[in-house]
């Protein structure tokens, strides 16, 4: 069996024995899928072939069932 190596930088062995305890009851997380919605489209100036624009714009993880968790920016 090929398995990746994890290399793990510990100062002293208390690091080192929490580093193995974490490992052994590591949950395993579903990949995050994140979803873009952009609505409110104002045009604030257009001259020309160019526009200055003003959007609302929401980022969130579509893997959280429980808890929706949104990213402001």
């Amino acid at each position: 069996m090929s398995l990746p190596a994890s290399i793990l930088r510990c100062d002293n062995a208390a690091m080192m024995r929490q580093s193995v305890v974490s490992l052994r009851h590591a949950n395993i997380l579903a990949q995050p899928t994140y979803r873009h919605m952009i609505s409110g489209l104002r045009v604030l100036e257009e001259t020309g072939e160019a526009a200055v624009m003003r959007t609302n714009h929401l980022v969130y993880d579509t893997a959280r069932v429980q808890t929706l968790l949104a990213y402001p920016i």
